[in-house]
């Protein structure tokens, strides 16, 4: 393409280490395929760059292109076919990803009138998920680009999204623990999801550029034709609308355009008009439409980075799954961005919805956020007059006075204390009960059995106990006695909430009405931890809490 330029390997590197997890790359990555120019060009500038930078010696980095055939389209075989043939042209791992539609806990094919892209998306990131848990996957690449964050902006500003919504997608954020509700749901990823990764190196990238590196390195690739249907998602039309500006050659003579169309174009509309102090519009909409949203990312990667220091400076010591906050008038953020970037990290380490989940924090509402960031940072109101309260995410906020010995006291503050607000889980409703009281027992019978069998020295059994703690149960470490007891029907072990923090306790409700303490939540004694809660009851059962402060 004259006057475009390729991507280079020097400026994909640079893309690339953008996106580094936490703990840098692992030797296996994988590469979400569509079989269009967007993935093909990421699959192949992915290989270019390790066959560049490995090392004889070092270790050999292992790719892996997946390619969902969801099976909606005619076109379906055509694009799992030219997957295959590109990823065994590039040198490249491949697996096609059949989505068994039908089969628990995906749902039946979507048919005409159905939700077919939210049920498609769904399927789709279910699938890719248990692809990357059976092949020890830690994270997985999209080809996404500066045209689409510009349609995911305009997406999310029809849908009423504030300065949030308009940065568009990051360049690496954690999977989480995914939008189902259990281990059966569709899109479960649970505490494994903690672990795991999706990148987009390209987001900087226009697709123009794209597409020129794929001409340039003769790359082959197909485009699905429902991409150029605006009637079947918000996306098309969008795109669409951008694409042709004059919605009226989109419909017939006479005729009204399409209601997704119609709300396409005010949301191009009132991106401009929110973007004209941003920056002067001229004639590429395209060009200055990336601009803009490249500056809201911009600008919010900075009220992050903000955040994350004004959370170091305010937080005091508190106990396991809660956030507490003591801040003077001089620490209070003027950025409201700032204010609302610190209110949402907090909801997503306190909420027992998925980590990660809209439901995590408070589905993102301006009015939640904006609310709880006006209480807790209010430094007029006297403590007196400050309430208990809460504003979704499972998470209430309770005014706490710091003793100057470090306890955390409920009553009116003295001479030397110091106030500020608790973040903690909220208490379980009655109808909600069954997520915090478990009975373990036939799980840890199933265990002691498989190990009295002769099948090994004792599986471990671990679960994800109300989206905070991850529980791990050492079953060759438990005692002969207890055990014996237990294959043989003494009682019943259960899981119940401790403390107003709501923390697990395994417990063991013995035949004769005694009540055993197996192990619970262990921390190192502070001012506000009874000693006797310090103290760990079983050496096998570990309890840690998971959830991440992080910004991604």
């Amino acid at each position: 393409m004259a006057g475009i330029s390729p991507i280079s390997n020097a400026e994909f590197l640079h893309m690339m280490q953008r996106c580094l997890p936490p703990k840098g790359w692992s030797s296996k990555f994988a590469v979400a395929h569509s079989g269009g120019a967007d993935s093909t060009c990421l699959l192949f500038l992915l290989r270019r760059l390790a066959r560049e930078f490995q090392r004889d010696d070092g270790p050999k980095l292992s790719f892996t292109s997946f390619h969902v055939n969801h099976e909606l389209q005619p076109a379906s075989v055509a694009m799992a076919q030219s997957c295959a043939q590109t990823a065994r042209e590039l040198g490249v791992g491949h697996r096609e990803l059949r989505i068994p539609w039908g089969t628990p806990p995906y749902p039946p094919r979507p048919g005409a009138g159905d939700a077919v892209e939210a049920t498609a998306r769904s399927a789709r990131y279910h699938i890719l998920f248990q692809a990357m848990k059976s092949a020890c996957i830690g994270a997985i690449a999209f080809g996404h680009h500066a045209d689409d964050q510009v349609e995911t902006a305009l997406m999310r500003l029809a849908k009423g999204s504030k300065e949030f919504g308009l940065a568009g997608m990051r360049p690496i954020r954690r999977w989480g623990m995914g939008f189902g509700q259990d281990k059966d749901a569709l899109g479960w990823a649970g505490y494994e999801g903690m672990r795991h990764y999706i990148v987009r190196p390209l987001l900087d990238v226009s697709k123009d550029r794209i597409l020129a590196t794929c001409e340039e390195n003769k790359l082959h690739y197909v485009e699905d034709p429902s991409n150029f249907q605006p009637e079947l998602t918000s996306r098309n039309a969008i795109r669409q609308v951008l694409e042709s500006p004059e919605v009226a050659v989109l419909s017939p003579e006479g005729e009204s355009p399409p209601k997704n169309i119609v709300m396409a174009q005010k949301a191009v509309d009132d991106l401009v008009k929110m973007s004209e102090s941003l920056l002067p519009f001229g004639d590429d909409r395209r060009d200055q439409l990336r601009d803009v949203v490249r500056l809201y990312r911009n600008s919010l990667d900075l009220a992050e980075s903000t955040a994350t220091s004004v959370i170091r400076s305010i937080r005091v010591a508190s106990p396991p799954a809660t956030f507490l906050l003591a801040h003077k008038r001089a620490t209070v953020p003027d950025d409201e961005k700032v204010r609302s970037a610190i209110v949402l990290r907090i909801l997503r380490y306190i909420s027992s919805e998925p980590w990660g989940s809209a439901a995590s924090q408070c589905h993102r509402r301006s009015s939640s956020i904006l609310s709880i960031a006006q209480r807790i940072w209010d430094t007029d109101t006297p403590f007196a007059r400050r309430l208990a309260f809460t504003a979704g995410a499972q998470v209430q906020w309770t005014p706490v006075r710091i003793c100057q010995s470090g306890k955390l006291k409920f009553g009116a503050p003295r001479e030397g204390d110091r106030v500020g607000w608790i973040a903690s889980r909220m208490p379980a409703e009655a109808r909600k009960a069954a997520a915090v009281y478990l009975d373990i027992t036939d799980a840890l019978r199933a265990k002691l059995k498989y190990r009295k069998d002769g099948h090994g020295p004792g599986p471990v059994l671990r679960m994800l106990y109300d989206n905070r703690f991850f529980l791990t149960f050492h079953l060759d470490r438990i005692d002969p006695w207890t055990a014996g007891a237990l294959l043989e029907g003494e009682g019943r072990v259960k899981i119940v909430p401790d403390t107003r923090w709501s923390w697990p306790r395994i417990v063991w409700e013995r035949d004769d009405d005694r009540e055993v303490v197996l192990g619970g939540v262990v921390a190192p004694e502070m001012q506000w931890r009874n000693a006797a809660r310090s103290r760990k009851s079983s050496d096998w059962i570990d309890v840690h809490f998971v959830r991440t402060l992080d910004d991604i």
